[in-house]
């Protein structure tokens, strides 16, 4: 045997965690919107988000090492942000399969995230600029089609979170647990 022989062990990965930063309606709303969702016409069997999970993703921030974790809650700690009243009509399935609520165009709504964004760059965060508000209602939603009418969820949001998505196998089913919630903390925004 050679001295300093290498052994085949890997190196343990750095603990992370895959998180988001998400606007969550209210619970009343997140029922009336899987209730609306239930009138859809679904050409297969989609994956359905569970009403508790429905939320707008401001950030994806996909696997943040746990030892950033304080930075990035001190990056978003130092983002105010106000109320904001939203209203969800638009039903559109993406060409990806993905079944989405779209939001009225808000300007409120996109200054918090540029708000977000620029924090969380000063903070070491690389955060892309392409987004387009939205809230998942199901996967594998290919040829589905929406209820006839509009859809109208009128709600306003009192704060944004930060969200670990936890996904099997480290979990039986997907789940999302708060780590943090950052209150509003400013005159509305409509």
């Amino acid at each position: 045997m050679q001295p300093y022989q290498q052994l085949a062990m890997p190196f343990p990965a750095e603990p992370s965690r895959r998180l988001f930063v998400g606007l969550q309606p209210d619970t009343a709303t997140q029922r009336a919107i899987a209730a609306w969702r239930d009138g859809w016409a679904w050409a297969a069997r989609p994956s359905l988000v569970p009403a508790e999970r429905l939320h707008i993703t401001l950030f994806f921030l996909g696997e943040v090492a746990t030892r950033d974790e304080p930075a990035l809650r001190q990056a978003l700690a130092a983002t105010p942000m106000p109320p904001l009243s939203l209203a969800l009509r638009t039903p559109a399935v993406w060409r990806n399969g993905v079944a989405v609520l779209l939001p009225d165009e808000h300007a409120g709504l996109r200054a918090q995230r540029e708000r977000m964004r620029q924090s969380l760059q000063r903070h070491g965060f690389a955060c892309g600029a392409d987004w387009q508000p939205h809230l998942t209602l199901a996967r594998k939603a290919a040829g589905a089609r929406p209820p006839a009418g509009p859809a109208g969820f009128a709600f306003t949001l009192y704060e944004f979170a930060l969200v670990w998505s936890q996904l099997p196998p480290l979990v039986p089913a997907a789940r999302h647990v708060v780590l943090a919630r950052y209150p509003a903390g400013v005159p509305p925004v409509n």
